[in-house]
């Protein structure tokens, strides 16, 4: 796997193929300009702008951004870095820039997760749970704090041999498995039985679980609050898992190791997207996922 910087090279390199000098010096002129986005569309006094140009325009500002990234790692200014990294992450639509923004944030975020499993376990979870979160608008801490929880830092049996992360339940789902758990039943911790999904990949699973907060009728009622991760786990939790404590032990996993370092980016992310002309539909539209939550809050029994 190439590392984020020669991403980065390769991907200034193509960019810059083509590029109008005018494109690239509105870029440097605006990369620092808020409103750059409504001054690249403002209609000027001899009309709109052509598509051709604004795409040149916005072109430039994003090949700006990773030379300021790239410029301010190299001086040592992180959180100038990081602001550049994360602007490029929200803006750009193009699928390759987008995640060598991705990455770049991530690789950042595990210099401060303590060292071995654990950071081990979040830096390879990150960039599939940004993906997702941004795709199904979840905020990534509570999909890192749940599967903190529910798979024990992936050291569950459930989670190293069918790669579910958050002890999500069969529902109709044909991808099966029978494994013990645990189950809060009238007031106490009971040893039982369950029927678990199985995944192909860690990345299925996660994606699933995103899916299923997102579009499952059952958290309807929640995802007016999925902004505010207090409210939506509070939202979610009686449907979710039967422990009484579960969004306090969930929260508890995000204030420590700062899991919500990525919220508002996401939501930044999500809100811009919702501005762009929307994709056509297609005919094999994603439905309402089959998975159900966990019924515990906590690992199976060997976890």
């Amino acid at each position: 796997m190439k590392s984020p910087q020669s991403w980065g090279t390769l991907l200034l390199a193509a960019l810059l193929v083509g590029m109008q000098q005018r494109a690239v010096e509105y870029g440097q002129l605006n990369a620092h300009n808020a409103d750059w986005f409504t001054d690249v569309i403002a209609v000027s006094p001899s009309g709109p702008a052509s598509t051709a140009t604004v795409r040149a325009q916005a072109r430039g500002h994003l090949i700006q951004l990773v030379v300021d990234a790239r410029e301010s790692e190299r001086s040592g200014d992180s959180q100038a870095a990081f602001a550049a990294y994360s602007k490029l992450y929200v803006l750009a639509q193009d699928p390759e820039l987008r995640d060598f923004a991705r990455d770049a944030l991530v690789a950042r975020a595990s210099t401060d997760w303590p060292k071995g499993y654990r950071s081990r376990f979040l830096t390879s979870l990150s960039p599939m749970v940004l993906t997702a979160s941004r795709q199904h608008g979840v905020l990534p801490s509570i999909t890192l704090a749940q599967a903190v929880l529910e798979s024990g830092w992936g050291r569950s049996q459930l989670t190293r041999d069918y790669h579910n992360l958050f002890g999500v339940k069969a529902g109709s789902s044909s991808q099966r498995i029978r494994m013990a758990s645990r189950e809060h039943m009238r007031g106490r911790l009971r040893p039982s039985h369950q029927i678990f999904r199985r995944y192909e990949s860690k990345a299925e699973s996660i994606a699933a679980h995103a899916a299923l907060l997102a579009t499952d009728r059952r958290y309807a009622h929640a995802r007016p609050h999925w902004t505010d991760r207090h409210r939506f786990l509070a939202s979610i939790a009686p449907r979710y898992a039967s422990s009484p404590t579960y969004p306090d032990a969930v929260n508890e996993i995000i204030d420590l190791y700062k899991l919500d370092r990525w919220d508002a980016l996401i939501v930044e992310a999500v809100e811009n997207a919702l501005r762009l002309p929307p994709a056509p539909a297609t005919a094999d539209a994603a439905t309402e996922p089959d998975d159900e939550a966990s019924d515990t809050g906590l690992p199976p029994l060997d976890g």
